[in-house]
């Protein structure tokens, strides 16, 4: 008769393994690369906002912020300076966790912009 159990063995590999892809998983997600973000934004605007030079992370980053007429456009204006960006997700007890995005561009702004949301209950 087989017994359905695994062996400690398996069990220990099978959990190495689930320990491996989370923490491969959260590694990605908190250095996601700020020219994902860059491309995000400029496929959602159809490129007449852009960030290039991006450097950073999705969550602290900077680049040069670009206004253009679109695809095929040759008007292009650009900030004197890079901007900079830093977003964060802010937990309170047992709430939604609150979205925190903060933009400043030192060229052009006396202080940065702050947006945040959360998730309705």
């Amino acid at each position: 008769m087989t017994s359905l159990r695994s062996s400690p063995i398996q069990s220990t590999w099978t959990w190495a393994l689930v320990g491996a892809v989370l923490g491969a998983v959260w590694a990605l997600l908190v250095h996601l690369p700020a020219q994902w973000l860059a491309q995000v934004v400029s496929h959602a605007t159809q490129q007449q906002v852009q960030i290039q030079e991006a450097q950073g992370s999705v969550w602290q980053g900077s680049g040069r912020l670009v206004l253009t007429g679109g695809e095929g456009s040759r008007d292009a204006l650009a900030l004197p300076g890079r901007i900079q960006w830093h977003t964060a997700l802010a937990f309170h007890g047992f709430q939604w966790p609150q979205f925190v995005f903060n933009l400043n561009a030192a060229c052009c702004m006396t202080e940065a912009l702050k947006v945040s949301f959360q998730a309705a209950e």
